[in-house]
């Protein structure tokens, strides 16, 4: 989305005088060049600085290599002297150089990794908005933005750009205004909540800053026109903010430079789409020129001709469409890497140019056959379940489908003679969705709708199905709202008078397949439970529905209840059925999230084999396995548990969209896996794609989202940035909201940011936030009592670090107490808790207690290996961890057998 040459217009030329930031504290001469206890902290500074100074000095005279060698140098030397140095904001010069000259050569990691220490470091009242952490914090804020870490990147300019507004601050003005271009940037690229806020933010004004010049400004006006361009909702402002930018380039003395041509063909799709062709025409064609100059044969240069292409097709100049099309086509072909993936995507556009042109000029053989090679390019690089292969498939008219010549035609289900049975029943349309071919019954639905083959009811109430399995909450309201509008208008083909289905829809769309807002599902579901004409099998749905409802509305008691009063008679009723398969994973999912762990070992063994043996029930028997992986604690303890959801991982790509919940954490507990093994750096990667996921959907919930966030930052300080990951977890804290986070989220959230604070030496304001979350005694009512152990244990963990031991004694005590028996949900968080309680102990030299916690903590630790080792299992163990918890239980057993060997016996 930014041009170019970002980095060299945002960082070019302002580079600070090193010596400005030391300017208060040197009074004394230059030193010598001698070891630094040769000296106070102050002179040593002064030595250091003059070095830097040099080293800079030589780096912009053209010796960049050896200079860049010389500030490591430094920097390492430097670091030998911290404990002489101190709290010297001195010490910190040859990392910012360090910073400083990595950034200049496009080395971003190494300049991050020096950065980042630098910023916490001097997050002190005297340095927090001081010249050498301000410079430190945009330097990290640009070292991740330009190796894409967007997710990471965000945070950090953030707090650069609220920095700036913060009186009494060394913040140059045109800092701020480059801190705050990036924000936009990485805001909209890591899909952040409030990105289009920041942008609308960002260029009001932005020519009237100190440093926004105007081809920053056309720059932000590109990343928010492609944002909003590809966004659901219509924008009635679009037009005329095209209309205005296009005015300012013709006034602006850079809005003819070679680097805006790609606004230049924005600009033209705008004013293309809203058929204003005496603006659009000129703009495309100029953008085509400077192309065929510059970059001929590259995928741009073919985008710029389908433009072109395509106003034809808009202006009814179908000829000349094709013609245009068929051209570029031709020198594509050409190429020697023509029929590549760089070229698929701008292929597939440019037959869909022919497929319009030869449909509007009735060659209905010519269209399908350009539509089919639009699908089969689409096809090179994406899946079938991608909406760009979606929207074209259903658009293939199946009379005209010969499948010897189009090679997907059993993938769409083209190949065959006959259609679905569609009834308010859904069966069809559910077993399709439980095939992993929800594309396919989609383009059906829209084919027979469009033919006027279905009923408006009929058609909206399957489309409603779809959507609550696929958890896309928009587009299942609106389905609904066609079912009741038709409804009410009396069209009641294929539909009772007074169905149950709308609403036996509308609960499943709220609570399945998604969780946005549980309570929007207690309307319908109240509707429901009052009726007695519901099939037996839908009843039971409503039962399973009610308990998820009560679950994920925080009334773990409700949701206990009616699971348990009634998990018997239903589990017998699953069957592989299409509302069988849909009443199984819910109550699955159930058993798992309210500890019922038997029973759900024995359903996913039994049930999984049920699957397998009845066909088109791919994604039901996946997501049956991928349910009990990511939620028993125990599954992944061996290797082919590891194995299985890595495969499993795999087909829910081919078979749900990348932004589906069920998809998301599956990725997320697949990446917690990796992490386990030790592969923290595929496992941040995979988490932080976890995120932008499920914050790709309008329909995510933010305390989920600050959740993944947290977690992303944990990977980030295993991967040896702990600095970086506290920059992360703060900005989730920040966002925190208990009135409409979920309560596992906002635990995890205070629990991240208390540990910070206590990391940072920063205790009191870690016992803050540990008891203000205490202190919410509604949340803490909803959580789970893992969760609620945590937070209790890590209380206990700072009033013990603060040395109030009776406190501290009495918080480990409730910590413990919270857990119902020691094996809740495989003995993991008693052995956690009882280990740390261990510790405390001995450190306060109770040496039986100690022991006696470190013994029963390891027997739950090892025995859940030990069970799966004695069954033959590969068990997927974690030696670094075997051995610390081997060595605690046999220091504490020596440290108790020399205090017993003490006490000698009494002589009669």
């Amino acid at each position: 989305m930014a041009g170019p040459d970002d980095q060299r217009e945002l960082m070019g030329a302002r580079f600070c005088t090193l010596a400005l930031v030391l300017a208060p504290v040197l009074v004394l001469g230059s030193a010598s060049d001698a070891l630094a206890q040769n000296h106070t902290p102050d002179s040593y500074a002064e030595w250091i600085l003059k070095q830097s100074n040099d080293i800079q000095d030589a780096y912009f005279r053209g010796s960049k290599d050896q200079a860049m060698a010389a500030a490591d140098a430094l920097n390492a030397e430097v670091d030998k002297y911290a404990d002489f140095m101190g709290d010297h904001k001195g010490f910190w010069l040859p990392d910012l150089l360090v910073a400083r000259l990595a950034t200049d050569r496009g080395d971003y990691k190494h300049a991050a990794d020096v950065a980042a220490p630098m910023v916490t470091a001097l997050d002190t009242p005297a340095e927090h908005g001081g010249a050498m952490r301000v410079e430190a914090l945009l330097l990290l804020g640009q070292a991740l933005y330009f190796t894409d870490d967007y997710t990471a990147a965000e945070p950090v300019l953030r707090s650069f750009v609220t920095l700036g507004q913060e009186p009494g601050t060394q913040v140059d003005p045109e800092d701020v205004t480059e801190a705050a271009y990036l924000l936009a940037q990485a805001a909209t690229r890591a899909f952040a909540p409030d990105a289009a806020q920041i942008r609308r933010d960002v260029l009001d004004g932005f020519t009237e800053r100190p440093g926004g010049h105007d081809g920053l400004y056309l720059r932000l006006w590109l990343l928010d026109f492609q944002a909003r361009r590809t966004g659901a909702t219509d924008d009635a402002q679009l037009l005329a903010d095209a209309r205005h930018v296009a005015a300012f380039m013709e006034t602006s003395d850079e809005g003819d430079m070679a680097e805006y041509q790609l606004l230049y063909g924005m600009l033209g799709r705008i004013f293309a789409d809203n058929a204003d062709f005496d603006r659009a025409v000129p703009l495309l064609q100029a953008r085509m020129d400077y192309m065929r100059a510059q970059a001929p044969g590259t995928p741009e240069y073919f985008w710029a001709a389908q433009n072109l292409a395509g106003i034809r097709n808009l202006q009814g100049d179908f000829p000349a469409a094709i013609s245009t099309a068929q051209a570029a086509l031709g020198e594509m072909d050409a190429l020697p890497n023509g029929q590549g993936d760089d070229f698929a995507p701008v292929r597939s556009t440019l037959e869909q140019v022919i497929w319009v042109a030869a449909d509007q000029m009735g060659e209905a053989l010519i269209a399908q056959e350009a539509l089919e090679r639009a699908y089969v390019a689409v096809r090179q690089t994406r899946s079938a379940n991608n909406p760009a292969a979606q929207e074209l498939a259903t658009k293939m008219d199946k009379a005209l489908v010969d499948p010897a010549r189009f090679v997907y035609a059993a993938e769409l289900g083209l190949d065959r003679p006959g259609e679905i049975f569609v009834t308010a029943d859904g069966d069809d349309v559910v077993s399709a969705v439980l095939a992993g071919r929800y594309a396919l019954i989609s383009q059906v639905l829209d084919r027979a709708e469009a033919k006027g083959e279905l009923p408006t009811a009929m058609a909206a109430l399957n489309r409603a199905y779809i959507a609550a399995l696929l958890g896309d909450v928009g587009e299942g309201q609106a389905q609904l709202a066609r079912v009741r509008a038709a409804l009410a208008d009396g069209q009641h083909e294929g539909v009772e008078a007074d169905p149950w289905q709308p609403d036996f829809a509308e609960a499943l769309l709220m609570l399945f397949a998604r969780i946005y807002d549980p309570d929007l599902a207690l309307a319908p579901l109240a509707r429901l439970e009052a009726r007695d004409d519901l099939p037996e099998i839908i009843q039971a749905n409503v039962r399973m529905l009610r308990a998820t409802q009560s679950f994920y509305g925080h009334d773990m008691s409700a949701a206990r209840k009616v699971y348990l009063d009634n998990a018997d008679a239903d589990f017998a009723r699953v069957t592989t059925e299409p509302w069988g398969v849909i009443l199984g994973l819910g109550l699955l999912n159930l058993a798992l999230e309210l500890d019922d762990l038997d029973r759900a070992r024995a359903f996913v063994d039994s049930y999984s084999k049920q699957l397998e043996a009845t066909p088109d029930r791919a994604l039901a028997l996946v997501s049956t396995q991928m349910f009990a992986l990511n939620a028993d604690p125990d599954a992944m303890l061996t290797e082919r548990g590891f194995q299985t959801m890595a495969f499993h991982l795999r087909s829910l790509a081919s078979m749900l969209p990348e932004e589906h919940q069920w998809s998301v954490a599956a990725r997320f507990a697949y990446a917690s896996a990796l992490a386990r093994r030790g592969d923290r750096i595929e496992a941040a990667e995979l988490t932080r794609a976890a995120l932008e996921s499920y914050r790709r959907s309008p329909w995510h919930q933010e305390g989920t989202a600050a959740f993944l966030s947290v977690s992303y930052g944990w990977l980030v300080w295993g991967n040896g940035n702990p600095e970086l990951a506290q920059s992360i977890i703060a900005q989730a804290y920040a966002s925190r909201d208990p009135a409409t986070w979920g309560p596992l989220y906002w635990a995890e959230v205070c629990f991240a940011q208390a540990f910070v604070r206590s990391y940072q030496g920063r205790l009191d304001e870690a016992r803050s936030v540990i008891e203000e979350a205490l202190g919410e005694t509604a949340m803490m009512a909803r959580l789970t009592p893992a969760n609620a152990t945590r937070l209790h244990t890590q209380h206990a963990d700072i009033l013990a670090q603060m040395g109030l031991s009776d406190l501290a004694a009495d918080a480990y005590d409730r910590a413990v107490a919270v857990l119902p028996y020691p094996e809740y949900q495989g003995g993991q968080t008693m052995a956690e808790t009882l280990r740390k309680r261990a510790v405390f102990f001995h450190d306060q030299a109770q040496p039986q207690a100690a022991y006696l916690d470190m013994a029963e903590s390891n027997a739950l630790w090892f025995d859940r290996y030990d069970r799966y080792a004695s069954s033959g299992a590969d068990v997927a163990r974690q030696p670094a961890e075997d051995r610390l918890r081997a060595v605690d239980e046999a220091v504490f057993g020596w440290v108790l057998s020399q205090s017993l060997a003490e006490v000698q016996p009494q002589q009669e």
